[in-house]
């Protein structure tokens, strides 16, 4: 057996150690020597005496590489001890422990003191790479026997330095691109840690730095299960009246993304959890988008059940309103319903950008029923 040393300057955390890597290899067959070798990571006093160690497989160490070194380059450093080496000391020291772990009883996650490394490690990076969690949740489905349930909700609530948790990077980064690998893992979530509404698990309602939620981000990327799954489960605890720094709430964005179960569980599950007349930096509100998406039920359920509230007249950047989208798509029954019940209050004289008006859409569109209640309303305002 053959051991390698590589000397660190002295720890910005300690000047008293110094850190260093011992790579041991086995007396096995050369092409299976590497992979099959451990790594172990010691810290000495000033006079030389090894006091901790924390011994790892170069997978292990992978997982740990993994936020940093793209999935496709990952193998040239399954066959390079040295590359290896160097890059296990780098990440020592970016993540710059404040506690003195007992590196001797580190094997895995489930360890206190790897889990406070690897905790630490996501809260000091932007954008982290959650797969090491993933990897963990996902062994743990399939062999219950090699983690616990109370990691892994320990690991749901760890926030990286945008303010994702783990769901929200799933949501992200994964669903969509890996879609039935990172729905199964959604699914799972939803149905084991979240149930419990006063440890909230899943930290569902939670948003990141840009404002977005769990429900949001469902919805953006029409992932109408999980977001239906999430207020069946979770309800108003899902945060639904967020809006993000774009102005967008959950319910603007089930309209915009034309997802209408979505929309209509929000309305159902919504009392004053959410401003429902809220309008996004665009200027567009969930009354219009839905008129702009043909959503008639949508429309006339919030229209029903909320009134005014749903701010009718309210007129988008470009000049467009609900009533106007509604006289474009041709859904008689949703002018019908705002004309009769908020009169004026619907903006009926707003111009878009090109003087295009609600009563010329109606016209066009030969509704007969709106241009005459358009008319009745003009006479009355005279």
């Amino acid at each position: 057996m053959s051991d390698w040393h590589i000397e660190m300057e002295k720890s910005e955390i300690s000047k008293s150690w110094d850190w260093y890597v011992e790579i041991k290899k086995s007396a096995i067959p050369e092409s299976e020597l590497f992979r099959n070798s451990y790594f172990d990571v010691c810290r000495t006093t000033d006079v030389g005496s090894k006091i901790d160690k924390l011994s790892l497989t170069p997978d292990q160490i992978c997982i740990l590489m993994l936020p940093f070194i793209g999935k496709d380059d990952i193998d040239k450093y399954m066959i390079d001890s040295d590359m290896m080496v160097k890059y296990l000391l780098k990440l020592i020291y970016k993540i710059k422990p404040t506690i003195n772990p007992d590196f001797a009883k580190i094997n895995n996650i489930n360890n206190p003191v790897y889990f406070a490394w690897l905790k630490q490690l996501i809260e000091t990076t932007d954008h982290y790479d959650f797969l090491p969690i993933y990897i963990y949740i996902e062994t743990f489905i399939a062999y219950p026997e090699t983690g616990n349930a109370k990691t892994i909700k320990k690991l749901l609530k760890i926030r990286d330095k945008t303010g994702n948790n783990f769901l929200l990077w799933i949501l992200h980064d994964i669903a969509p691109e890996y879609n039935c690998e990172g729905m199964d893992m959604i699914h799972y979530l939803l149905d084991n840690f979240g149930a419990d509404s006063d440890t909230k698990t899943c930290y569902i309602g939670q948003a990141n730095n840009s404002g977005y939620t769990a429900l949001m981000l469902a919805c953006i990327h029409n992932i109408q299960d999980v977001a239906i799954k999430m207020l069946n489960n979770f309800g108003s605890k899902c945060n639904i009246g967020k809006a993000n720094k774009r102005g967008d709430t959950a319910l603007i964005l089930a309209c915009y993304r034309k997802l209408t179960d979505v929309a209509l569980k929000i309305i159902e599950e919504n009392d004053v959890k959410c401003d429902v007349g809220k309008a996004n930096n665009s200027g567009c509100t969930a009354l219009l988008w839905a008129c702009t998406n043909n959503m008639s039920e949508v429309a006339i359920k919030m229209l029903t059940k909320f009134g005014a509230k749903c701010n009718v007249g309210k007129a988008s950047n470009n000049g467009t309103t609900a009533l106007f989208w509604a006289c474009t798509n041709k859904l008689t029954d949703v002018a019908m319903t705002m004309l009769t019940n908020f009169g004026t209050e619907c903006n009926i004289e707003q111009k878009n950008e090109l003087n295009d008006t609600a009563l010329m859409w109606a016209c066009d569109n030969n509704l007969t029923e709106v241009v005459e209640k358009i008319n009745e309303l003009e006479l009355l305002n005279v």
